[in-house]
This record gives C-alpha cells, sequence and structure tokens, in this order.
C-alpha cells in the first residue's frame, strides 16, 4: 500500500516488481509466476475493512489465477480482512506459516552474513554496524536478528513509533530518514521504498556493502555499476530478500506446512549470495549484472523445480506487494 501520483506511476510500480517477482521465484525454482498489486493510499492512514475487503472480492473473482500475500505498508491483521472474501490469501492471522516478513528477514541476515565474509574475511557479526532503513514488519524482524547475532544498530523510519520501540528494546540509535544512508557502517540495510540508491544519495554512501530486502533499490540499472566503482558491493535484493517468497510456495505445497522445511532453503540463500559475489568479482561485473553485460551474475543454478501447483498449468501468480 503506497501513496502513487497518478495511473501511469503505479502501472509503472505493478510491472517493475510483478517482472521483479517472476525473476526471483526463478531463480530458486519456485513453480510460481510472478505479480503485483498497488493499493492507492497512504500505509498509516488510509488503511480500513472494507477496502481490504474489496480487495478480497476482486481476487476470489479470478478463481485461484492470483494469489495475494502481504509486503510493504499492509499486516497480517489487515489480510484477515482480505481472508474473510477470499481463500487465496497467505499471510493472515490464522493457521499456516502466518506473516512471511521473518523468513525475509532471515534471508537478509544469511545474506548480511555471507557478504562481510566476502569483503571482510569475518565469521559473525559481533561489533559490526548496521544501519537498517526501515522499520516495518521485514526491518525490525531483521534488527531483532542483527541485535542477537551482536551488530550494532543504526535505525530510521518515517513512522516514529518504530524508532522509539527498536531504541527501547533493541538497543538501537535513531538517525533520521534523510541521513540513514550516510552513517558510518559496516553494512547499509534498505528495507523500505524502492530507488533509494540513487544519484543523490550514492555518492554519500558511507557502508562498503549493501544488502536489503526493499524491492528496486537501484533507482537505475546503471547505478549498479556505480556502486561497484566505488567498490560497494550491492547484494541482489532478489537474492537475500527471496527468504519470504520461499516460505510461501511451502505453504502453497499443501497441507503438512512445517516451518523449518522452508527455513532451511531459506538458510541456503547465504550459498548463493557467495556464489554470486564470487562471480562477480572474478568476472568484473557487478553482482546485479544480467544477460546482455557480460555474464551474467544472477545466473547461478537454481534448484529442481517443485511440483506445478493445481491451481494453474504454470503455477498462480503470486502478488506479494501492496
Amino acid at each position: 500500500m503506497t501513496t502513487v501520483r497518478n495511473r501511469a506511476e503505479a502501472i509503472d510500480a505493478v510491472l517493475k516488481l510483478s517482472r521483479a517477482a517472476t525473476r526471483q521465484a526463478a531463480l530458486f525454482g519456485l513453480s510460481l509466476g510472478g505479480a503485483a498489486v498497488v493499493v492507492q493510499g497512504h500505509p498509516l492512514h488510509g488503511k480500513s475493512p472494507a477496502l481490504f475487503r474489496m480487495l478480497g472480492r476482486f481476487t476470489a473473482r479470478l478463481g485461484g489465477g492470483l494469489i495475494l500475500t502481504s509486503d510493504l505498508g499492509v499486516s497480517a491483521q489487515d489480510f484477515d480482512f482480505v481472508a474473510m472474501e477470499t481463500p487465496f490469501v497467505i499471510g493472515a492471522t490464522p493457521g499456516g506459516g502466518g506473516d512471511p516478513s521473518v523468513a525475509t528477514a532471515y534471508g537478509v541476515l544469511v545474506g548480511i552474513q555471507a557478504a562481510i565474509r566476502h569483503r571482510l574475511g569475518r565469521v559473525g557479526l559481533a561489533g559490526t554496524t548496521v544501519a537498517v532503513q526501515g522499520l516495518g514488519r521485514v526491518g525490525y524482524a531483521l534488527a531483532t536478528l542483527l541485535k542477537h547475532e551482536g551488530a550494532r544498530l543504526v535505525v530510521a523510519d518515517l513512522n516514529d513509533a518504530h524508532v522509539v520501540r527498536a531504541v527501547a528494546d533493541l538497543g538501537a540509535e535513531p538517525v533520521s530518514p534523510a541521513a540513514i544512508h550516510r552513517v558510518p557502517a559496516d553494512v547499509f540495510a534498505p528495507c523500505a521504498a524502492a530507488g533509494v540508491l540513487n544519484d543523490r544519495t550514492i555518492p554519500d554512501l558511507s557502508a562498503g556493502i549493501i544488502a536489503g530486502a526493499a524491492k528496486g533499490q537501484l533507482d537505475r540499472p546503471d547505478h549498479a555499476e556505480a556502486l561497484r566503482r566505488r567498490q560497494v558491493i550491492c547484494v541482489p535484493e532478489l537474492i537475500v530478500g527471496a527468504g519470504g517468497l520461499i516460505n510461501v510456495a511451502a505453504e502453497l505445497d499443501g497441507p503438512g506446512y512445517d516451518r523449518s522445511v522452508p527455513l532451511a532453503r531459506v538458510a541456503a540463500i547465504g550459498e548463493r549470495v557467495a556464489e554470486n559475489l564470487a562471480r562477480a568479482e572474478a568476472e568484473g561485473i557487478t553482482p546485479t549484472a544480467r544477460r546482455g553485460q557480460g555474464r551474467r551474475s544472477l545466473d547461478v543454478p537454481p534448484p529442481p523445480l517443485a511440483p506445478r501447483h493445481p491451481h494453474t498449468r504454470l503455477g498462480p501468480r503470486l502478488a506479494s506487494w501492496f
């Protein structure tokens, strides 16, 4: 759920995010298509039960071709209202795997650990400073995991209540949202809006590693090369942010959901990140390079495809963003 200025901007956001979801599913061998849904409105002040129930009715009319799960600006409690109108929803409060944000955060954590090993030759995060931008469900879960691993936290969020909670519960140091990318840190973890790595912010970056769950972190594709020239490692969010999608795919596989199964697969994200960074360094390309720009550093062999989902021949489109 976000604010967009017009219909064209909303369509552009939907297409970018759905392409990313499709690539992410393919990278990890998940039998899911990619989709995105944008609901116009402020994530703090624009919500209502009627809005989410209307979304549920729209989804129900598609008969399982679209399955919704929550992401930016939407909670599991919000999705309870969606679930009143359609069974094609993942991440509501009752039953199943619940909120997938913890799995997403865990994937980012193991990705950060792999990047620290690659860049600094260090095992573990004790003494590492991580600047977390955005303390929504994923960002706060990531901050909690980082604190448990001994990292020092610097945090920022537009919602002051989230920051106050992180300071009180996690001992985090607060900074303004406009300054979070500039603070001295080993890792900058964007977990909020898209386009945070741009012409304005890249020259001011202090961290040598960027790894976070925010989608579309690069404002333009050429910003990946700008980061490489500055010797900043930008871990692809398509890899580190895949934990939630992996968890949702496991829940869709059928009855008998066992959280330990997807979490074991999410833990392997660390190995994928290590392979990605090693290949990019050896070939002199960016970790986010795509086909047509030298060899494709994201093109690490995926695991075997899961069985096709029964709803459609190619699997349902999973809409994982508002």
